[in-house]
């Protein structure tokens, strides 16, 4: 086998290996990977010219020199391959400056010492050259220097195996195509690397430098193949950040592993920052939030669906909370993905739909547009004397805080419901604020008044079966003549429901200071 042959059978993986490089250089949308691809391509390319310009040569020192001149691309393959393996697989999203330096410092070294073989001994202790055409022979003794630096990229090709394939294995299957490319290519190498110490090929060919033009072709695939599934998820990393929801994604463990752009806005700007919301439990960060204002009115958070009130904000914001599972494609479950949906316009447009139909939605009676109608029509002297009754619910700020917002919504419907059924007819009952409700008890006179009072608390006292003692605390005024201002009489009858709440609370505490001793 001469030259010739040897040469013949290096170009057409030369010209792949050009071809592969003015396609990586005149290809659009380059990403970090694509500039260490093209440094490494480059290398290899120099590498066949070094070698082959080594064959047609007939000058001896020129062929020392393109043997030793070729030293100086084989070293920065490895490292440029390694830092292009990092950033294909998102291992380094930016490899630093320092490990950048690091990676390069031994193939700058073996630069120079190549650079200067003539004067030392480093690299090449003896060179004896047999024959130089028409078969290029020659033995080779190598110096200190070479064994660094093979044993440098000994290390830098077992790095690139463990790497390719932890992070082959961990990629989902819609991914793993352009990973697959990346194995072949590294497996190729590995394999001419294998040929090459066990001799298995003529000296004459430098099998090594086959198999990584081959791999070149492979990893060159890798990276078409895997900007075509880039583009998948960077459109769908663009819509999950461009959606008006708060998506939280949750690993096995149920923590939160990521939250798309806009979820970490609203959350910084209600003083959740990034920090409390990465890996913790999503739980913890709902806890939270309600501790800043806020409560569940239905569902359970645990189990993934509720709706939840934040009031810590400039404005009242109703979020509907959504957990969903994800499994792989043989339907395991390895994570969750949470939405919080802003139905605050909804929330709001139900409101106004409910306070223009009149109606109270949590009980069922009238509410206050409802009520300020029924004042206008019953403040008229022939429903003269006209009563108001002023009720408070008691304790139903506690109860919130302790058994949950849900829990003092039933409160307030099981005694609106007492409410309406003990309204006589004819007379009006609304409920105009979150715990608080009224009548208005047109031809009716304090005396009887008073007994309705009476009979509501002994109504309320009997239906105390529950865990929590059902307490309204009531204020009531009369409005006598039709001179008497309509609103001087609630206002008064509030304040006489606000002391008959005080005196209630004193009963009760000195009630708990007897247990206490007793």
């Amino acid at each position: 086998m001469n030259n010739i042959v040897v040469v013949s059978i290096y170009a057409p993986f030369a010209i792949i290996s050009v071809i592969v490089l003015l396609l990586e250089v005149f290809r659009r949308f380059k990403r970090k990977e694509d500039y260490f691809f093209t440094l490494m391509a480059g290398c290899i390319v120099c590498w066949f010219v070094s070698n082959i310009w080594c064959l047609l040569t007939y000058n001896a020192e020129l062929v020392v020199f393109f043997t030793n001149f070729g030293f100086i691309f084989i070293g920065f393959i490895p490292p440029f391959l390694l830092l292009f393996v990092l950033c294909f697989y998102r291992a380094a999203r930016k490899p630093t400056k320092m490990v950048t330096a690091l990676l390069l410092a031994i193939p700058t070294l073996t630069s120079v010492v190549a650079l200067t073989a003539k004067n030392h001994s480093l690299l090449v202790s003896h060179m004896n050259i047999i024959s130089i055409f028409p078969v290029r022979e020659f033995q080779l003794d190598f110096g200190p220097w070479f064994w660094v630096h093979a044993a440098y990229s000994y290390v830098i090709s077992m790095v690139l195996v463990v790497t390719i394939l932890y992070q082959h294995f961990r990629l989902p299957k819609f991914y793993r195509f352009p990973s697959t490319m990346m194995v072949t290519g590294i497996s190729i190498t590995l394999l001419g690397n294998t040929i090459h110490l066990l001799g298995l090929l003529p000296e004459a060919i430098d099998i090594t430098i086959i198999t990584t033009s081959l791999s070149l072709v492979m990893f060159s695939l890798g990276i078409i193949n895997n900007n075509k599934s880039k583009f998948v998820h960077f459109s769908r990393a663009q819509i999950y950040h461009y959606l008006e929801l708060f998506i939280f994604v949750l690993d096995e463990k149920q923590q939160i592993v990521d939250v798309n752009r806009p979820a970490i806005n609203w959350f910084s700007a209600n003083g959740i920052p990034y920090s409390e919301l990465n890996f913790k439990k999503l739980e913890s960060v709902m806890d939270i939030l309600l501790s800043k204002g806020g409560y569940v009115e239905s569902g359970s958070i645990d189990e993934g669906d509720a709706v939840i009130h934040y009031t810590g904000g400039e404005f009242h914001m109703v979020f509907r909370l959504s957990h969903r599972t994800i499994v792989d494609a043989r339907g395991e479950t390895f994570g969750s993905i949470v939405v919080l949906t802003d139905t605050t316009q909804n929330w709001m447009l139900i409101e106004q739909m409910e306070e223009k139909a009149g109606m109270d939605c949590l009980t069922g009676l009238p509410n206050r547009h409802s009520y300020e109608g029924a004042k206008e029509r019953l403040n008229a002297p022939e429903h003269l004397p006209l009563s108001v009754i002023v009720c408070d619910v008691n304790g139903l700020k506690q109860v919130n805080d302790t058994r949950g917002h849900e829990y003092g919504d039933e409160v307030i419907r099981v005694i609106a419901k007492i409410l309406e059924s003990e309204c006589p007819r004819k007379n009006f009952v609304a409920r105009v604020g979150g715990d608080e409700f009224i009548y208005l008890l047109p031809c009716t006179g304090p005396e009887d008044t008073d007994a309705l009072i009476e009979h509501i608390n002994m109504v309320l006292a009997n239906s105390n079966d529950g865990p929590v003692r059902l307490s309204v605390a009531f204020g009531a005024a009369t409005k006598f003549t039709e001179n008497d201002n309509i609103d001087d009489i609630l206002s008064l009858a509030d304040s006489r429901m606000y002391e008959n709440k005080t005196a209630q609370k004193q009963i009760a505490l000195q009630n708990k200071r007897i247990r206490l001793v007793s």
